[in-house]
């Protein structure tokens, strides 16, 4: 028995717009069941702008060969180049922010009913919060105490 839904369902697949219109290789990855669709990257932050973010968050958690502690809090001489508690809760709200409201964005466009009952000043802020601006300010005035390599930023951006 489940030998023939099984044929039916390669069957459809076969017969989906999708599978006819795909190439060879796509073809073959749509019947091998891995994930066929490729998901567009949120664009929010650049490539390197997520990388300095994640570098810089990651390195203030992780203390190497000694074991997880928060090197941000618990600092000592070893972990002076580590970013202070401040600037690790700056970085993770401002970001956490940012991502938020590029949601609440793309959830008000999909409930148009919703955003009818929002303010100017509602729908302003909410564009407001979604600029990455005010983090990448932050971080290039905070970027000359650190070393490049945990910055690792495009230039354009910080040069």
């Amino acid at each position: 028995m489940w030998l023939l839904d099984h044929d039916f369902v390669i069957d459809e697949i076969k017969e989906s717009s999708i599978y006819r219109n795909a190439n060879e290789q796509d073809r073959k990855r749509i019947l091998s069941g891995k994930q066929f669709f490729k998901k567009k990257r949120p664009g929010i932050f650049t490539t390197e702008m997520e990388s300095a973010i994640f570098n810089l968050l990651s390195n203030s958690v992780h203390s190497f060969y000694i074991g997880l502690s928060n090197n941000s809090v618990n600092k000592s001489a070893v972990f002076m180049s580590y970013i202070d508690a401040v600037m690790l809760c700056m970085i993770s709200v401002e970001t956490a922010v940012v991502y938020t409201a590029n949601i609440l964005n793309d959830y008000l466009q999909l409930r148009k009913q919703l955003v009818k009952a929002l303010t100017a000043e509602e729908k302003k802020k909410i564009k407001e919060l979604m600029s990455t601006e005010y983090i990448e300010t932050y971080l290039e005035a905070q970027r000359k105490e650190f070393g490049k390599e945990l910055f690792q930023i495009n230039r354009k951006i910080f040069p």
